[in-house]
C-alpha cells in the first residue's frame, strides 16, 4: 500500500505465469483473454457493468525471455476498494499446468 493524494484507490496485481515456450502457454493466453482481455471479459462484466465499481479494468500476460507475468490494474472509490477486490477474486480462473 502506498498513500497518494488522489480521488481513487488504484490497485495493481502481478502473478507468475508460465514461460511463452511452455506447453501450457496457449491455454494461459486463452484464459487471460476470457478473464480480462476485453470489454466482454469476465472481469470487465463483473466489476464495471454489473457492479459499477470501476471505469476500467485491465489485465495482460507479458512474456519475457525466461519468465512471464500476469498483470492487472483498476481504480475505484476508496470506500469500494474491498468490494472491488472481492469482485475480482470471485472471477478466479484455475490454471492447470502439466507436469
Amino acid at each position: 500500500r502506498i498513500a497518494m493524494e488522489t480521488q481513487q484507490t488504484h490497485m495493481a496485481l502481478g502473478l507468475d505465469a508460465p514461460p511463452e515456450r511452455s506447453p501450457d502457454a496457449y491455454r494461459h493466453r486463452v484464459a487471460i483473454r476470457v478473464l480480462g482481455g476485453s470489454t466482454s471479459s469476465r472481469l470487465f462484466t463483473e466489476v464495471r457493468e454489473k457492479r459499477g465499481l470501476a471505469y476500467s479494468i485491465y489485465e495482460s500476460l507479458t512474456w519475457m525471455e525466461h519468465s512471464a507475468l500476469f498483470i492487472g490494474n483498476t481504480g475505484t472509490r476508496a470506500d469500494r476498494a474491498g468490494e472491488t477486490i472481492a469482485a475480482i477474486q470471485s472471477q478466479r480462473v484455475v490454471f492447470a499446468i502439466r507436469k
